[in-house]
């Protein structure tokens, strides 16, 4: 687990580019995508996905249609699977 200032982030998380993680808490395994910010003390349980641009806070009121943090066992199986680990490094080698 890994404290910094007013946010928490829990070991195996993935926290994506222009994320902002601003007085919350964020649990084991869990993808948070780019540009999602997750705000006013809320808490995001083990294995959970945020999806881009998302925002996640205490007080949010949920209108029709908005999605919550989902289970992303598919996102987390397939990211961790050797093969593709190593088919990610090697396209990022080739560019870079």
């Amino acid at each position: 687990m890994k404290e910094h200032g007013p946010a928490i982030v829990d070991d195996g998380t993935f926290i994506g580019m222009q994320a902002l993680v601003f007085k919350a808490q964020v649990g084991k395994n869990v993808v948070v995508e780019l540009g999602a910010i997750l705000w006013n003390g809320v808490k995001i349980a083990d294995g959970r996905y945020v999806p881009a641009g998302m925002v996640v806070g205490k007080n949010n009121c949920k209108r029709e249609g908005e999605r919550s943090p989902s289970n992303f066992s598919f996102f987390h199986t397939f990211f961790t699977n050797p093969f593709i680990k190593a088919w990610i490094s090697l396209c990022y080698l080739i560019i870079i």
